[in-house]
């Protein structure tokens, strides 16, 4: 690790670099607001601290939630109307089970 930079409070999703190489990077994350980074600093900066205890806090992080699967809310609703329609007597593409009526 060369630098570190706080790019957004929670979580960056996305780091790019500038198509036309120039020393730029954009980041995103969940806050409304995209970040551009370029080396301005005049001298060298020790931020090797820092670094150490993002890295220990990150670690902690990740052991903590190794046993939890995370899943999309989208992917959940989708699971959701599937149950609630399979649940409902009509089925779930809305088709009447009962053939009786279709053999008359």
């Amino acid at each position: 690790i060369v630098r570190i930079i706080q790019a957004d409070e929670h979580v960056v999703n996305c780091v790019q670099p500038h198509p036309l190489d120039y020393p730029i990077l954009a980041s995103s994350g969940i806050d409304y607001d995209i970040k551009l980074f370029s080396p301005l600093a005049e001298a060298p900066i020790d931020d090797s601290e820092l670094i150490r205890s993002t890295i220990k806090r990150n670690h902690e992080m990740m052991e903590e939630t190794s046993s939890t699967i995370t899943v999309p809310a989208t992917f959940m609703f989708r699971m959701l109307t599937s149950f609630y329609q399979l649940r409902r007597p009509e089925g779930l593409f809305g088709l009447d089970n009962d053939d009786d009526e279709a053999t008359e």
